[in-house]
């Protein structure tokens, strides 16, 4: 079932979209009786590990349906999620779909279709192996679409989950339903003796009601494909899905539907297919059957305001007021984003012989930023890192409290997850970029002045040699925006948390450079042009980051 071309690996999976999808015991109240009309439910499936032979084991059926949850999530679907990695309830086994899908009996409380009506939505995602075989279907023989549980028995209908039978309990309740199946369909005989799970024919998935859909990753008796060269590792056909809803233009009420997406998955698909080196006659071509007199609205894109923000900023001891050009993205949830508009010009990076404290990393040259681009008017919260990754690793807790102990390679997978959510090339400044936005047109040691002290930002004063101005706010970080911003209403430049950049720091690149100094360190190290650096890997819990893209 598995073919290897060019290091990319034959996909057998399939995907079902249904409700409240995580790693955790299913709660069964997430369905009830006197739930509002208009809801959205969505089941994903995923299975990387068969326990049975000859099945091929996969990498990233059940990644792909990780970040389909994510997106679903934001669209205000209610997800349940059964993967082949998790335990009891959570384990994608055919006994646990059919408890969720098929089973109506009062005594399974686990059944999330007893009160869908059709005002609610139901989409279904199914992604592992899959297998199409022929059977017995109102006394003729046809064949099938069946996807394979964790615990699935090759050629055998009575262990597999029947895509007919999904795509009729659901015309039975009269939901607007959607069926998207990441899974071969390559024809396998039929196991001698076993009967068929499946209760409808073909000519009925041909000719499904209005308001009900089903996508196949591939044609007819074809193989699916996954590969590590797509998105970090996908199935072609989720890729398809995650990028067409990424790359989608949002209709007018700021939404992304679906019978916009069906174009736009097949030229994914298809341009992944080729990047990847498949040959043309092998290349997966998903087959859409489906008819929606309404829309299915996928996801809300998000909200983008610009304005002029008016705010103060310090030089030398006085207080002056300026404006500047913010970006605000709203992803929902309460978590938004503000970037400021960073116009593109030269300066002198590095410090002048002169300067205190200096060193000899720090040699002054002229350098042009050769393109506007927005940076993130604050440090990344910790709400807004929870938001996107699901965790927060900080030592300090608090919303609005920077994100620290947040590796360089973390910081990278929060751009990603950004970008999987906003088409903005979203990425870790450059170390250039960093400086240039810190200095804001001033070439003091600080963007405020010559000197640091209370008042202008979070840093570690105990070994300063000016004048004791104790910081009371040495200890830890502390809200972002709770120090004056610099001449271009960018905040926490200097102190609070040091923040990762995209270069790397020395030849052999073993060391990632590190800008801003922190609450732990003392000025010197939070000056403009000073050069920190530290291990890719490394979590310390005064090291942080922002975000910036480009200009469109």
């Amino acid at each position: 079932m598995l073919r290897i071309i060019l290091g990319v690996i034959g996909l057998s999976s399939g995907i079902l979209l249904l409700e409240g999808l995580r790693p955790v015991p299913i709660v069964v109240a997430q369905v009830k009786k006197d739930a509002p009309k208009g809801r959205k439910i969505a089941v994903l499936v995923g299975v990387n590990q068969y326990t049975n032979r000859p099945y091929e084991n996969l990498r990233y059926a059940e990644r792909d349906m990780e970040r389909l949850k994510e997106v679903l999530e934001w669209g205000g679907f209610e997800v349940v999620m059964l993967l082949g990695s998790a335990k009891g309830n959570d384990e994608a086994t055919q006994k646990n779909i059919n408890d969720l899908l098929f089973d109506k009996s009062e005594k399974n409380k686990r059944y999330l279709l007893r009160d869908v009506t059709e005002n609610d939505t139901v989409l279904i995602a199914l992604s592992g192996q899959g297998e199409q075989i022929q059977v017995k279907v109102g006394g003729k023989e046809t064949e099938v679409p069946f996807f394979c549980p964790k615990n699935a028995e090759t050629g055998n209908p009575s262990t597999l989950i029947s895509i007919n039978s999904i795509l009729e309990a659901l015309d039975q309740k009269k939901p607007t339903s959607l069926v998207l199946v990441d899974a071969c369909r390559k024809f396998v005989k039929p196991v001698e003796g076993k009967k068929s799970g499946a209760s409808m024919d073909r000519a009925k998935v041909q000719s499904l009601r209005d308001g009900i859909g089903v996508m196949f990753a591939s044609s007819d008796r074809q193989e699916t494909v996954e590969s590590t060269n797509v998105g970090g590792g996908h199935g072609l056909f989720f890729y398809g899905v995650l990028e067409a809803i990424k790359s989608a233009t949002p209709n007018k009420q700021g939404q992304i539907v679906w019978e916009q997406l069906v174009p736009q998955i097949r030229t994914k698909v298809s341009e992944a297919s080729e990047y990847v080196g498949v040959a043309e006659r092998d290349r997966q071509r998903p087959q859409y059957i489906g008819n929606f007199s309404k829309d299915i609205v996928i996801c809300a894109a998000t909200k983008e305001t610009i304005k002029m923000v008016d705010f103060e900023y310090v030089t030398e001891g006085k207080k002056l007021k300026s404006k500047c050009e913010v970006m605000e993205i709203d992803y929902g949830g309460g978590i938004k984003m503000e970037f400021v508009k960073i116009k593109k010009g030269k300066f002198m990076m590095g410090s002048p012989k002169e300067e205190k404290d200096r060193d000899e990393n720090e040699t002054q040259k002229e350098v042009e930023i050769k393109a506007d681009f927005w940076m993130g008017r604050y440090e990344v919260t910790q709400a807004q890192y929870k938001a996107m990754m699901g965790e927060n690793l900080s030592r300090f807790k608090g919303d609005k409290l920077p994100v620290e102990k947040v590796s360089f390679e973390n910081a990278k997978q929060f751009c990603d997850k950004l970008n999987e959510k906003v088409n903005k090339k979203f990425s870790l400044p450059s170390e250039a970029q960093w400086e240039y936005a810190c200095r804001a047109g001033t070439k003091t040691p600080f963007h405020f002045g010559t000197t640091m002290s209370s008042g202008l930002a979070n840093y570690n004063d105990m070994f300063q040699s000016e004048p004791k101005k104790k910081n009371k706010t040495q200890v830890r970080t502390t809200d972002v925006g709770s120090f004056p911003a610099n001449p271009w209403g960018l905040f926490d430049m200097h102190g609070n948390v040091i923040e990762w950049c995209t270069d790397w720091y020395d030849a052999d690149k073993k060391q990632i450079v590190v800008r801003g100094g922190s609450w732990v360190h003392n000025p010197d190290y939070c000056r403009s042009a000073k050069r920190g650096y530290n291990f890719p890997l490394a979590r310390v819990h005064d090291i942080g980051f922002r975000v910036c893209f480009p200009v469109d």
